[in-house]
């Protein structure tokens, strides 16, 4: 059994404001000298790497479609004991974004779903409620949200798109009158686009300094609105409640080739284009013994012979 302060982020449903959410809470945690390790519940790509470069540290999917409980709590320890490569020091914080709706799985009974994570790894859940139009209903929906599947440690919510202070404060005061759950914060509806969206989802481009700038202002003014509009301590202590991990640290043994010869050399594309992975699974090859060679379909006369 292993402490590890955490929050799952989700919301009811795709484009309910999770990623925002999730994206500033990870920036303003992180500024904040918390050693924060996030996650992103897969199959994803795209919002990991945003995830990544709002807390500093390298995202990690987790996916339970691939993984059994017990495989998925030991990559989750294991990638929170993970030195950064900064400071040399692990994760004291984790923050998983969810996909989806809560409740949105494979099938009839939910599997793979974001509520089967959290369950997983018994992390409590802060909802991300987009409020557009709506007051009083706003009740009925989280107390839905509750009484589906009674188990689950929805902890909180966020008010997301709110109109003004007095519709922020009907919402807010209907939610916890109705519902034992608490309200952390309200975000109004945010100027513009704080982040670039296209079919695939979210795009991050890394090709050149100024474009990373742009990404780091972003998630600058993500953060910002956080501090400005939700109790960051209060969900502080709520991540610090959660209570220990059961499971073993390591997801797996290292393997030490007996010779130079006797270890593969793997070569994958991954530059400004290709950059679509999953981490984990390169550190599975490195961890299972095999020598991983970096190449760019932009320079493959470098290309070494493998």
């Amino acid at each position: 059994m292993t402490p590890v302060p955490r929050l799952t982020v989700s919301g009811l449903k795709g484009g309910a404001g999770k990623t925002l959410l999730a994206l500033g809470l990870a920036r303003a945690l992180a500024q904040d000298g918390l050693r924060l390790k996030p996650f992103k519940k897969g199959p994803d790509y795209i919002d990991a790497a945003w995830l990544g470069l709002a807390a500093g540290r390298p995202a990690t999917n987790l996916d339970l479609f691939f993984l059994a409980p017990h495989e998925l709590r030991a990559l989750f320890l294991h990638a929170c004991a993970l030195p950064d490569s900064d400071d040399g020091q692990p994760a004291d914080f984790a923050l998983i974004e969810g996909n989806r709706g809560l409740f949105d799985g494979r099938d009839l009974e939910g599997s793979c779903s974001t509520a089967a994570l959290a369950r997983t790894l018994q992390s409590p859940i802060l909802l991300s409620l987009d409020c557009t139009k709506m007051t009083r209903t706003a009740a009925a929906l989280v107390q839905g949200m509750l009484s589906f599947e009674p188990d689950l440690p929805i902890a909180g919510v966020v008010l997301n798109k709110v109109g003004s202070e007095r519709h922020s404060t009907l919402v807010r005061r209907a939610i916890e009158h109705y519902c034992p759950v608490r309200v952390f914060g309200a975000l109004p509806r945010l100027p513009g686009n704080p982040l670039p969206e296209r079919h695939m989802g979210l795009v991050l481009r890394q090709t050149t300094a100024l474009q990373r700038a742009d990404a780091e202002t972003r998630l600058d003014t993500l953060a910002a609105a956080m501090r400005e509009h939700l109790d960051l301590l209060s969900i502080r202590r709520l991540a610090q409640a959660a209570p220990p991990v059961p499971g073993e640290k390591m997801a797996w043994t290292a393997v030490s080739p007996t010779s130079a010869d006797a270890r593969p050399r793997i070569g994958y594309v991954q530059d400004a284009v290709l950059w679509f992975y999953y981490e984990e699974n390169l550190d599975a090859l490195r961890r299972a013994g095999a020598e991983l060679i970096r190449l760019s379909l932009f320079d493959g006369d470098a290309w070494p012979k493998l």
